[in-house]
């Protein structure tokens, strides 16, 4: 008898926010309005998911009140499945402000989501049985650093993926304004032992990891302590390299002219995760290269782009004016 088949390809857990920012080169003490998005790195990477024709999940906990449902329409909008969000009465949304900078100045980002809705998320609120009809469960660092119920969702979310045999991606995504490198280590090192898919930045390899060095080395490095399937190692505009079964993959980065930096490293990891489900790291890593510098260059979180676009900017066919 043969197996049933996975219903949908990718599910997320994890908190989104309401952002607001200023119009760019207004200061945030200066404000007199601000543009209203919403955002956070699990749902953005889902986001990203559908936008590429993949059928994906987010799970979360909202606040019942006009925030939460300002959050689940915008979401639902992008195509993604929202049917297991869990609702809260009382509960309060996290929120973010963006103060976006010219050099020399940075841009600048202000969190409010203490004792959000999201960070009370515990594991005996999900549908476990709906998460594991899935091909891929991904997760990022930001959910477990939340608070200890997090910790939790992340610990019973990978341990229920693997005894179901779906593939576990995660994104060590570290947040210094959440919990220090030490306390990352401790947990991320813990959660992403024999996973399918690790994705980390450079600045996290260091600033979690401890590790410094040529790519090549840090990924290898990294690969051998983890012991997962794939191990990626992102490098900004210079692109990524990922090590899988002895093989080294690369691809190159892109030139780009920023708009909003915001979600890049989660547009990169569906553009990574749409390759890798066709089972193609080499795919994966280009994609996840344009998707990543397409989100550079529009306002806010979510990427809104089209497959098609995509492969023509990873095959480097596009051009500066369409007619």
């Amino acid at each position: 008898m043969m197996a049933p088949a996975k219903k949908a390809d990718v599910v997320t857990i994890g908190e989104v926010m309401v952002r607001l920012a200023p119009d760019p080169g207004v200061r945030l003490e200066e404000a007199r309005s601000f543009n209203v998005q919403v955002g956070g790195a699990e749902c953005n990477v889902a986001v990203g998911l559908a936008a590429l024709g993949r059928k994906s999940a987010w799970i979360s906990k909202l606040a019942d009140n006009e925030l939460g449902r300002l959050v689940l329409r915008r979401v639902r909008a992008c195509g993604v499945d929202v049917s297991r969000v869990v609702w809260s009465k009382g509960a309060r949304a996290g929120t973010y402000f963006v103060e976006f900078g010219r050099k020399p100045r940075p841009t600048k980002v202000i969190y409010d989501r203490l004792n959000s809705a999201a960070s009370k998320l515990a594991p005996e609120e999900i549908d476990w049985e709906f998460v594991t009809g899935f091909r891929i469960l991904h997760l990022t660092g930001i959910t477990p650093a939340l608070s200890p119920s997090c910790t939790r969702v992340a610990s019973e979310a990978i341990s229920r993926a693997r005894d179901a045999g779906v593939g576990i991606s995660f994104d060590v995504n570290y947040r210094s304004k959440l919990w220090t490198g030490e306390r990352a280590f401790r947990c991320v090192n813990q959660l992403v032992k024999g996973i399918d898919v690790l994705t980390v930045t450079q600045g996290d390899a260091w600033s979690v990891f401890g590790l410094k060095g040529s790519p090549d080395e840090v990924v290898g490095t990294l690969h051998d302590r983890c012991g997962s399937g794939a191990t990626v190692l992102t490098l900004g505009e210079k692109g990524a390299v990922a090590l899988s079964e002895g093989t080294l993959y690369r691809a190159k980065g892109h030139e780009i002219e920023e708009v909003d930096r915001i979600g890049a490293g989660d547009a990169f990891d569906a553009g990574f995760l749409h390759g890798y489900l066709d089972g193609d790291i080499q795919k994966g890593l280009e994609l996840g290269s344009a998707m990543a510098a397409v989100k550079h260059t529009m306002e806010g979180d979510f990427p809104v782009v089209s497959e098609q676009e995509i492969l023509e900017i990873a095959g480097r066919r596009q051009t500066s004016i369409r007619r």
